[in-house]
């Protein structure tokens, strides 16, 4: 493996991560609560990749393709997250009010 394949990674990986948890503290703001999932992870992505663009080792365009390819491959999987902590929640809240309006 060459030497900027090595660092390209290494900088997909942490920037990755940093994405992924900007992206759930974002969707649980209250104005992003209307924002498809899909949307929020591109902005998220795109604005740790400005953030840290200083960062780069190598061909920033390379690294570029692929950070956003290693996000489409992967972030399937936390909206998937997203969506069911949203249903789970949506489903507690339904159980409360149907609780207290027995109890009611």
């Amino acid at each position: 493996m060459s030497q900027n394949k090595h660092y390209r990674e290494a900088w997909i990986a942490v920037i990755y991560a940093k994405t992924v948890a900007l992206f759930h503290e974002a969707r649980k703001e209250e104005q992003n609560r209307e924002v498809p999932l899909a949307d929020l992870a591109r902005q998220c992505a795109n604005t740790l990749f400005q953030e840290h663009v200083d960062t780069i080792v190598g061909d920033h365009e390379t690294l570029a393709k692929a950070f956003m390819a290693h996000c489409r491959e992967h972030f399937g999987t936390e909206i998937q997250q997203a969506i069911a902590e949203r249903a789970q929640s949506d489903i507690e809240k339904t159980q409360t009010a149907a609780t207290e309006a027995l109890v009611a």
